[in-house]
Parts: structure tokens; C-alpha cells; sequence
């Protein structure tokens, strides 16, 4: 998989920029460098430490998003996953370029719209459902996907996306 994805938008490959770098400030990275937030645990779980491997991946909240969006792309049941799967370019196969493609955008979409509804949440305390944010990643992965397919991808992506609908 390649560092950079067209058919998402700047703020969401700066977003996987931040995730390769250790740049996302999760609590625990923070009180790294000196940051006192008073506890280094998960605001929306409170079940462990808020690193980005759990805030994006294993944090209850966001597993439930992840298994509607492997639902979705009819992948079966959620693998164990790591950030080197989700966002690294190591997750699942597809037979094509353009679905290896539009699973590595939805991948990155899935992660960015986990993280800004986590930052929400904690700063508003407003909790979003998994089901709304699931269906802001259907919303947002339909309308980037089709304003930057030209005519000749988006024939060929219609063979992929075939079986996938909104729920």
C-alpha cells in the first residue's frame, strides 16, 4: 500500500501521517512529554490506557465501529487488528489495485472518523453511537470516493463495491 491515498481528503492522510509518526496526542503520549492530564486512561471507556492502538483499534467503543465497517465490505468477523494492519498498508488482500485502494481509504476514513468523534466526546462530553459514526464513514466514503473517481475507475470500481450497500 502506498504512504499517500487520492481519494481521501489532506486532512485525513495527515491524520495517518500523525499515526506513523507517533504524532497523535492520545493522553498517554502527552504525559510523555510533560502534559499532566490528570489520568492517562481512556475518556470514552475508561478501560485501559488511551494509547493510539487502543484509542483507534482495540478501545471497546471503536471495535464496535469496526465490525459494522468489516460487515459492510462482507469481510467477516473482525480479525485482531493492529495499527500496522489498519493504516500501514498490512491488512486485508484484494485481488485488485483498486480494491486494495478503496479498502485502505475506507480503512483511513474508519480511523479518522473514530478519532474525531473520541475528541468530541472529550471535550464535549457529547458521546457519540457507533451506529452514527458508522454511517458518517458510509457518507463520508461515498461522497470523497465518487468526487475524485474519474469515469474509466469508477466502472471498474462498481465491480468491487457491487455487493456493498448502506445499512
Amino acid at each position: 500500500m502506498t504512504l499517500r491515498n487520492y481519494l481521501v481528503p489532506l486532512k485525513v492522510e495527515l491524520f495517518i501521517w500523525r499515526i506513523r509518526h507517533k504524532r497523535l496526542p492520545t493522553h498517554v503520549e502527552l504525559d510523555k512529554r510533560g502534559v499532566d492530564l490528570g489520568t492517562v486512561r481512556c475518556p470514552v471507556c475508561d478501560n485501559g490506557l488511551e494509547t493510539v492502538e487502543h484509542s483507534i483499534i482495540s478501545c471497546s467503543f471503536a471495535k464496535e465501529v469496526w465490525i459494522k465497517v468489516f460487515d459492510w465490505w462482507n469481510l467477516g468477523s473482525l480479525p485482531n487488528l493492529t495499527i500496522n494492519e489498519a493504516f500501514l498498508g498490512n491488512g486485508h488482500s484484494f485481488t485488485t489495485d483498486v480494491g486494495k485502494q478503496l479498502w485502505q481509504a475506507t480503512e483511513w476514513v474508519t480511523g479518522y472518523s473514530i478519532w474525531k468523534n473520541r475528541n468530541a466526546f472529550t471535550f464535549t462530553k457529547a458521546k457519540p453511537t457507533s451506529t452514527m459514526i458508522f454511517k458518517e464513514i458510509q457518507l463520508n466514503c461515498f461522497e470523497w470516493f465518487s468526487n475524485r473517481l474519474d469515469g474509466g475507475v469508477y466502472d471498474r470500481v462498481k465491480g468491487v463495491c457491487a455487493d456493498m450497500t448502506l445499512m
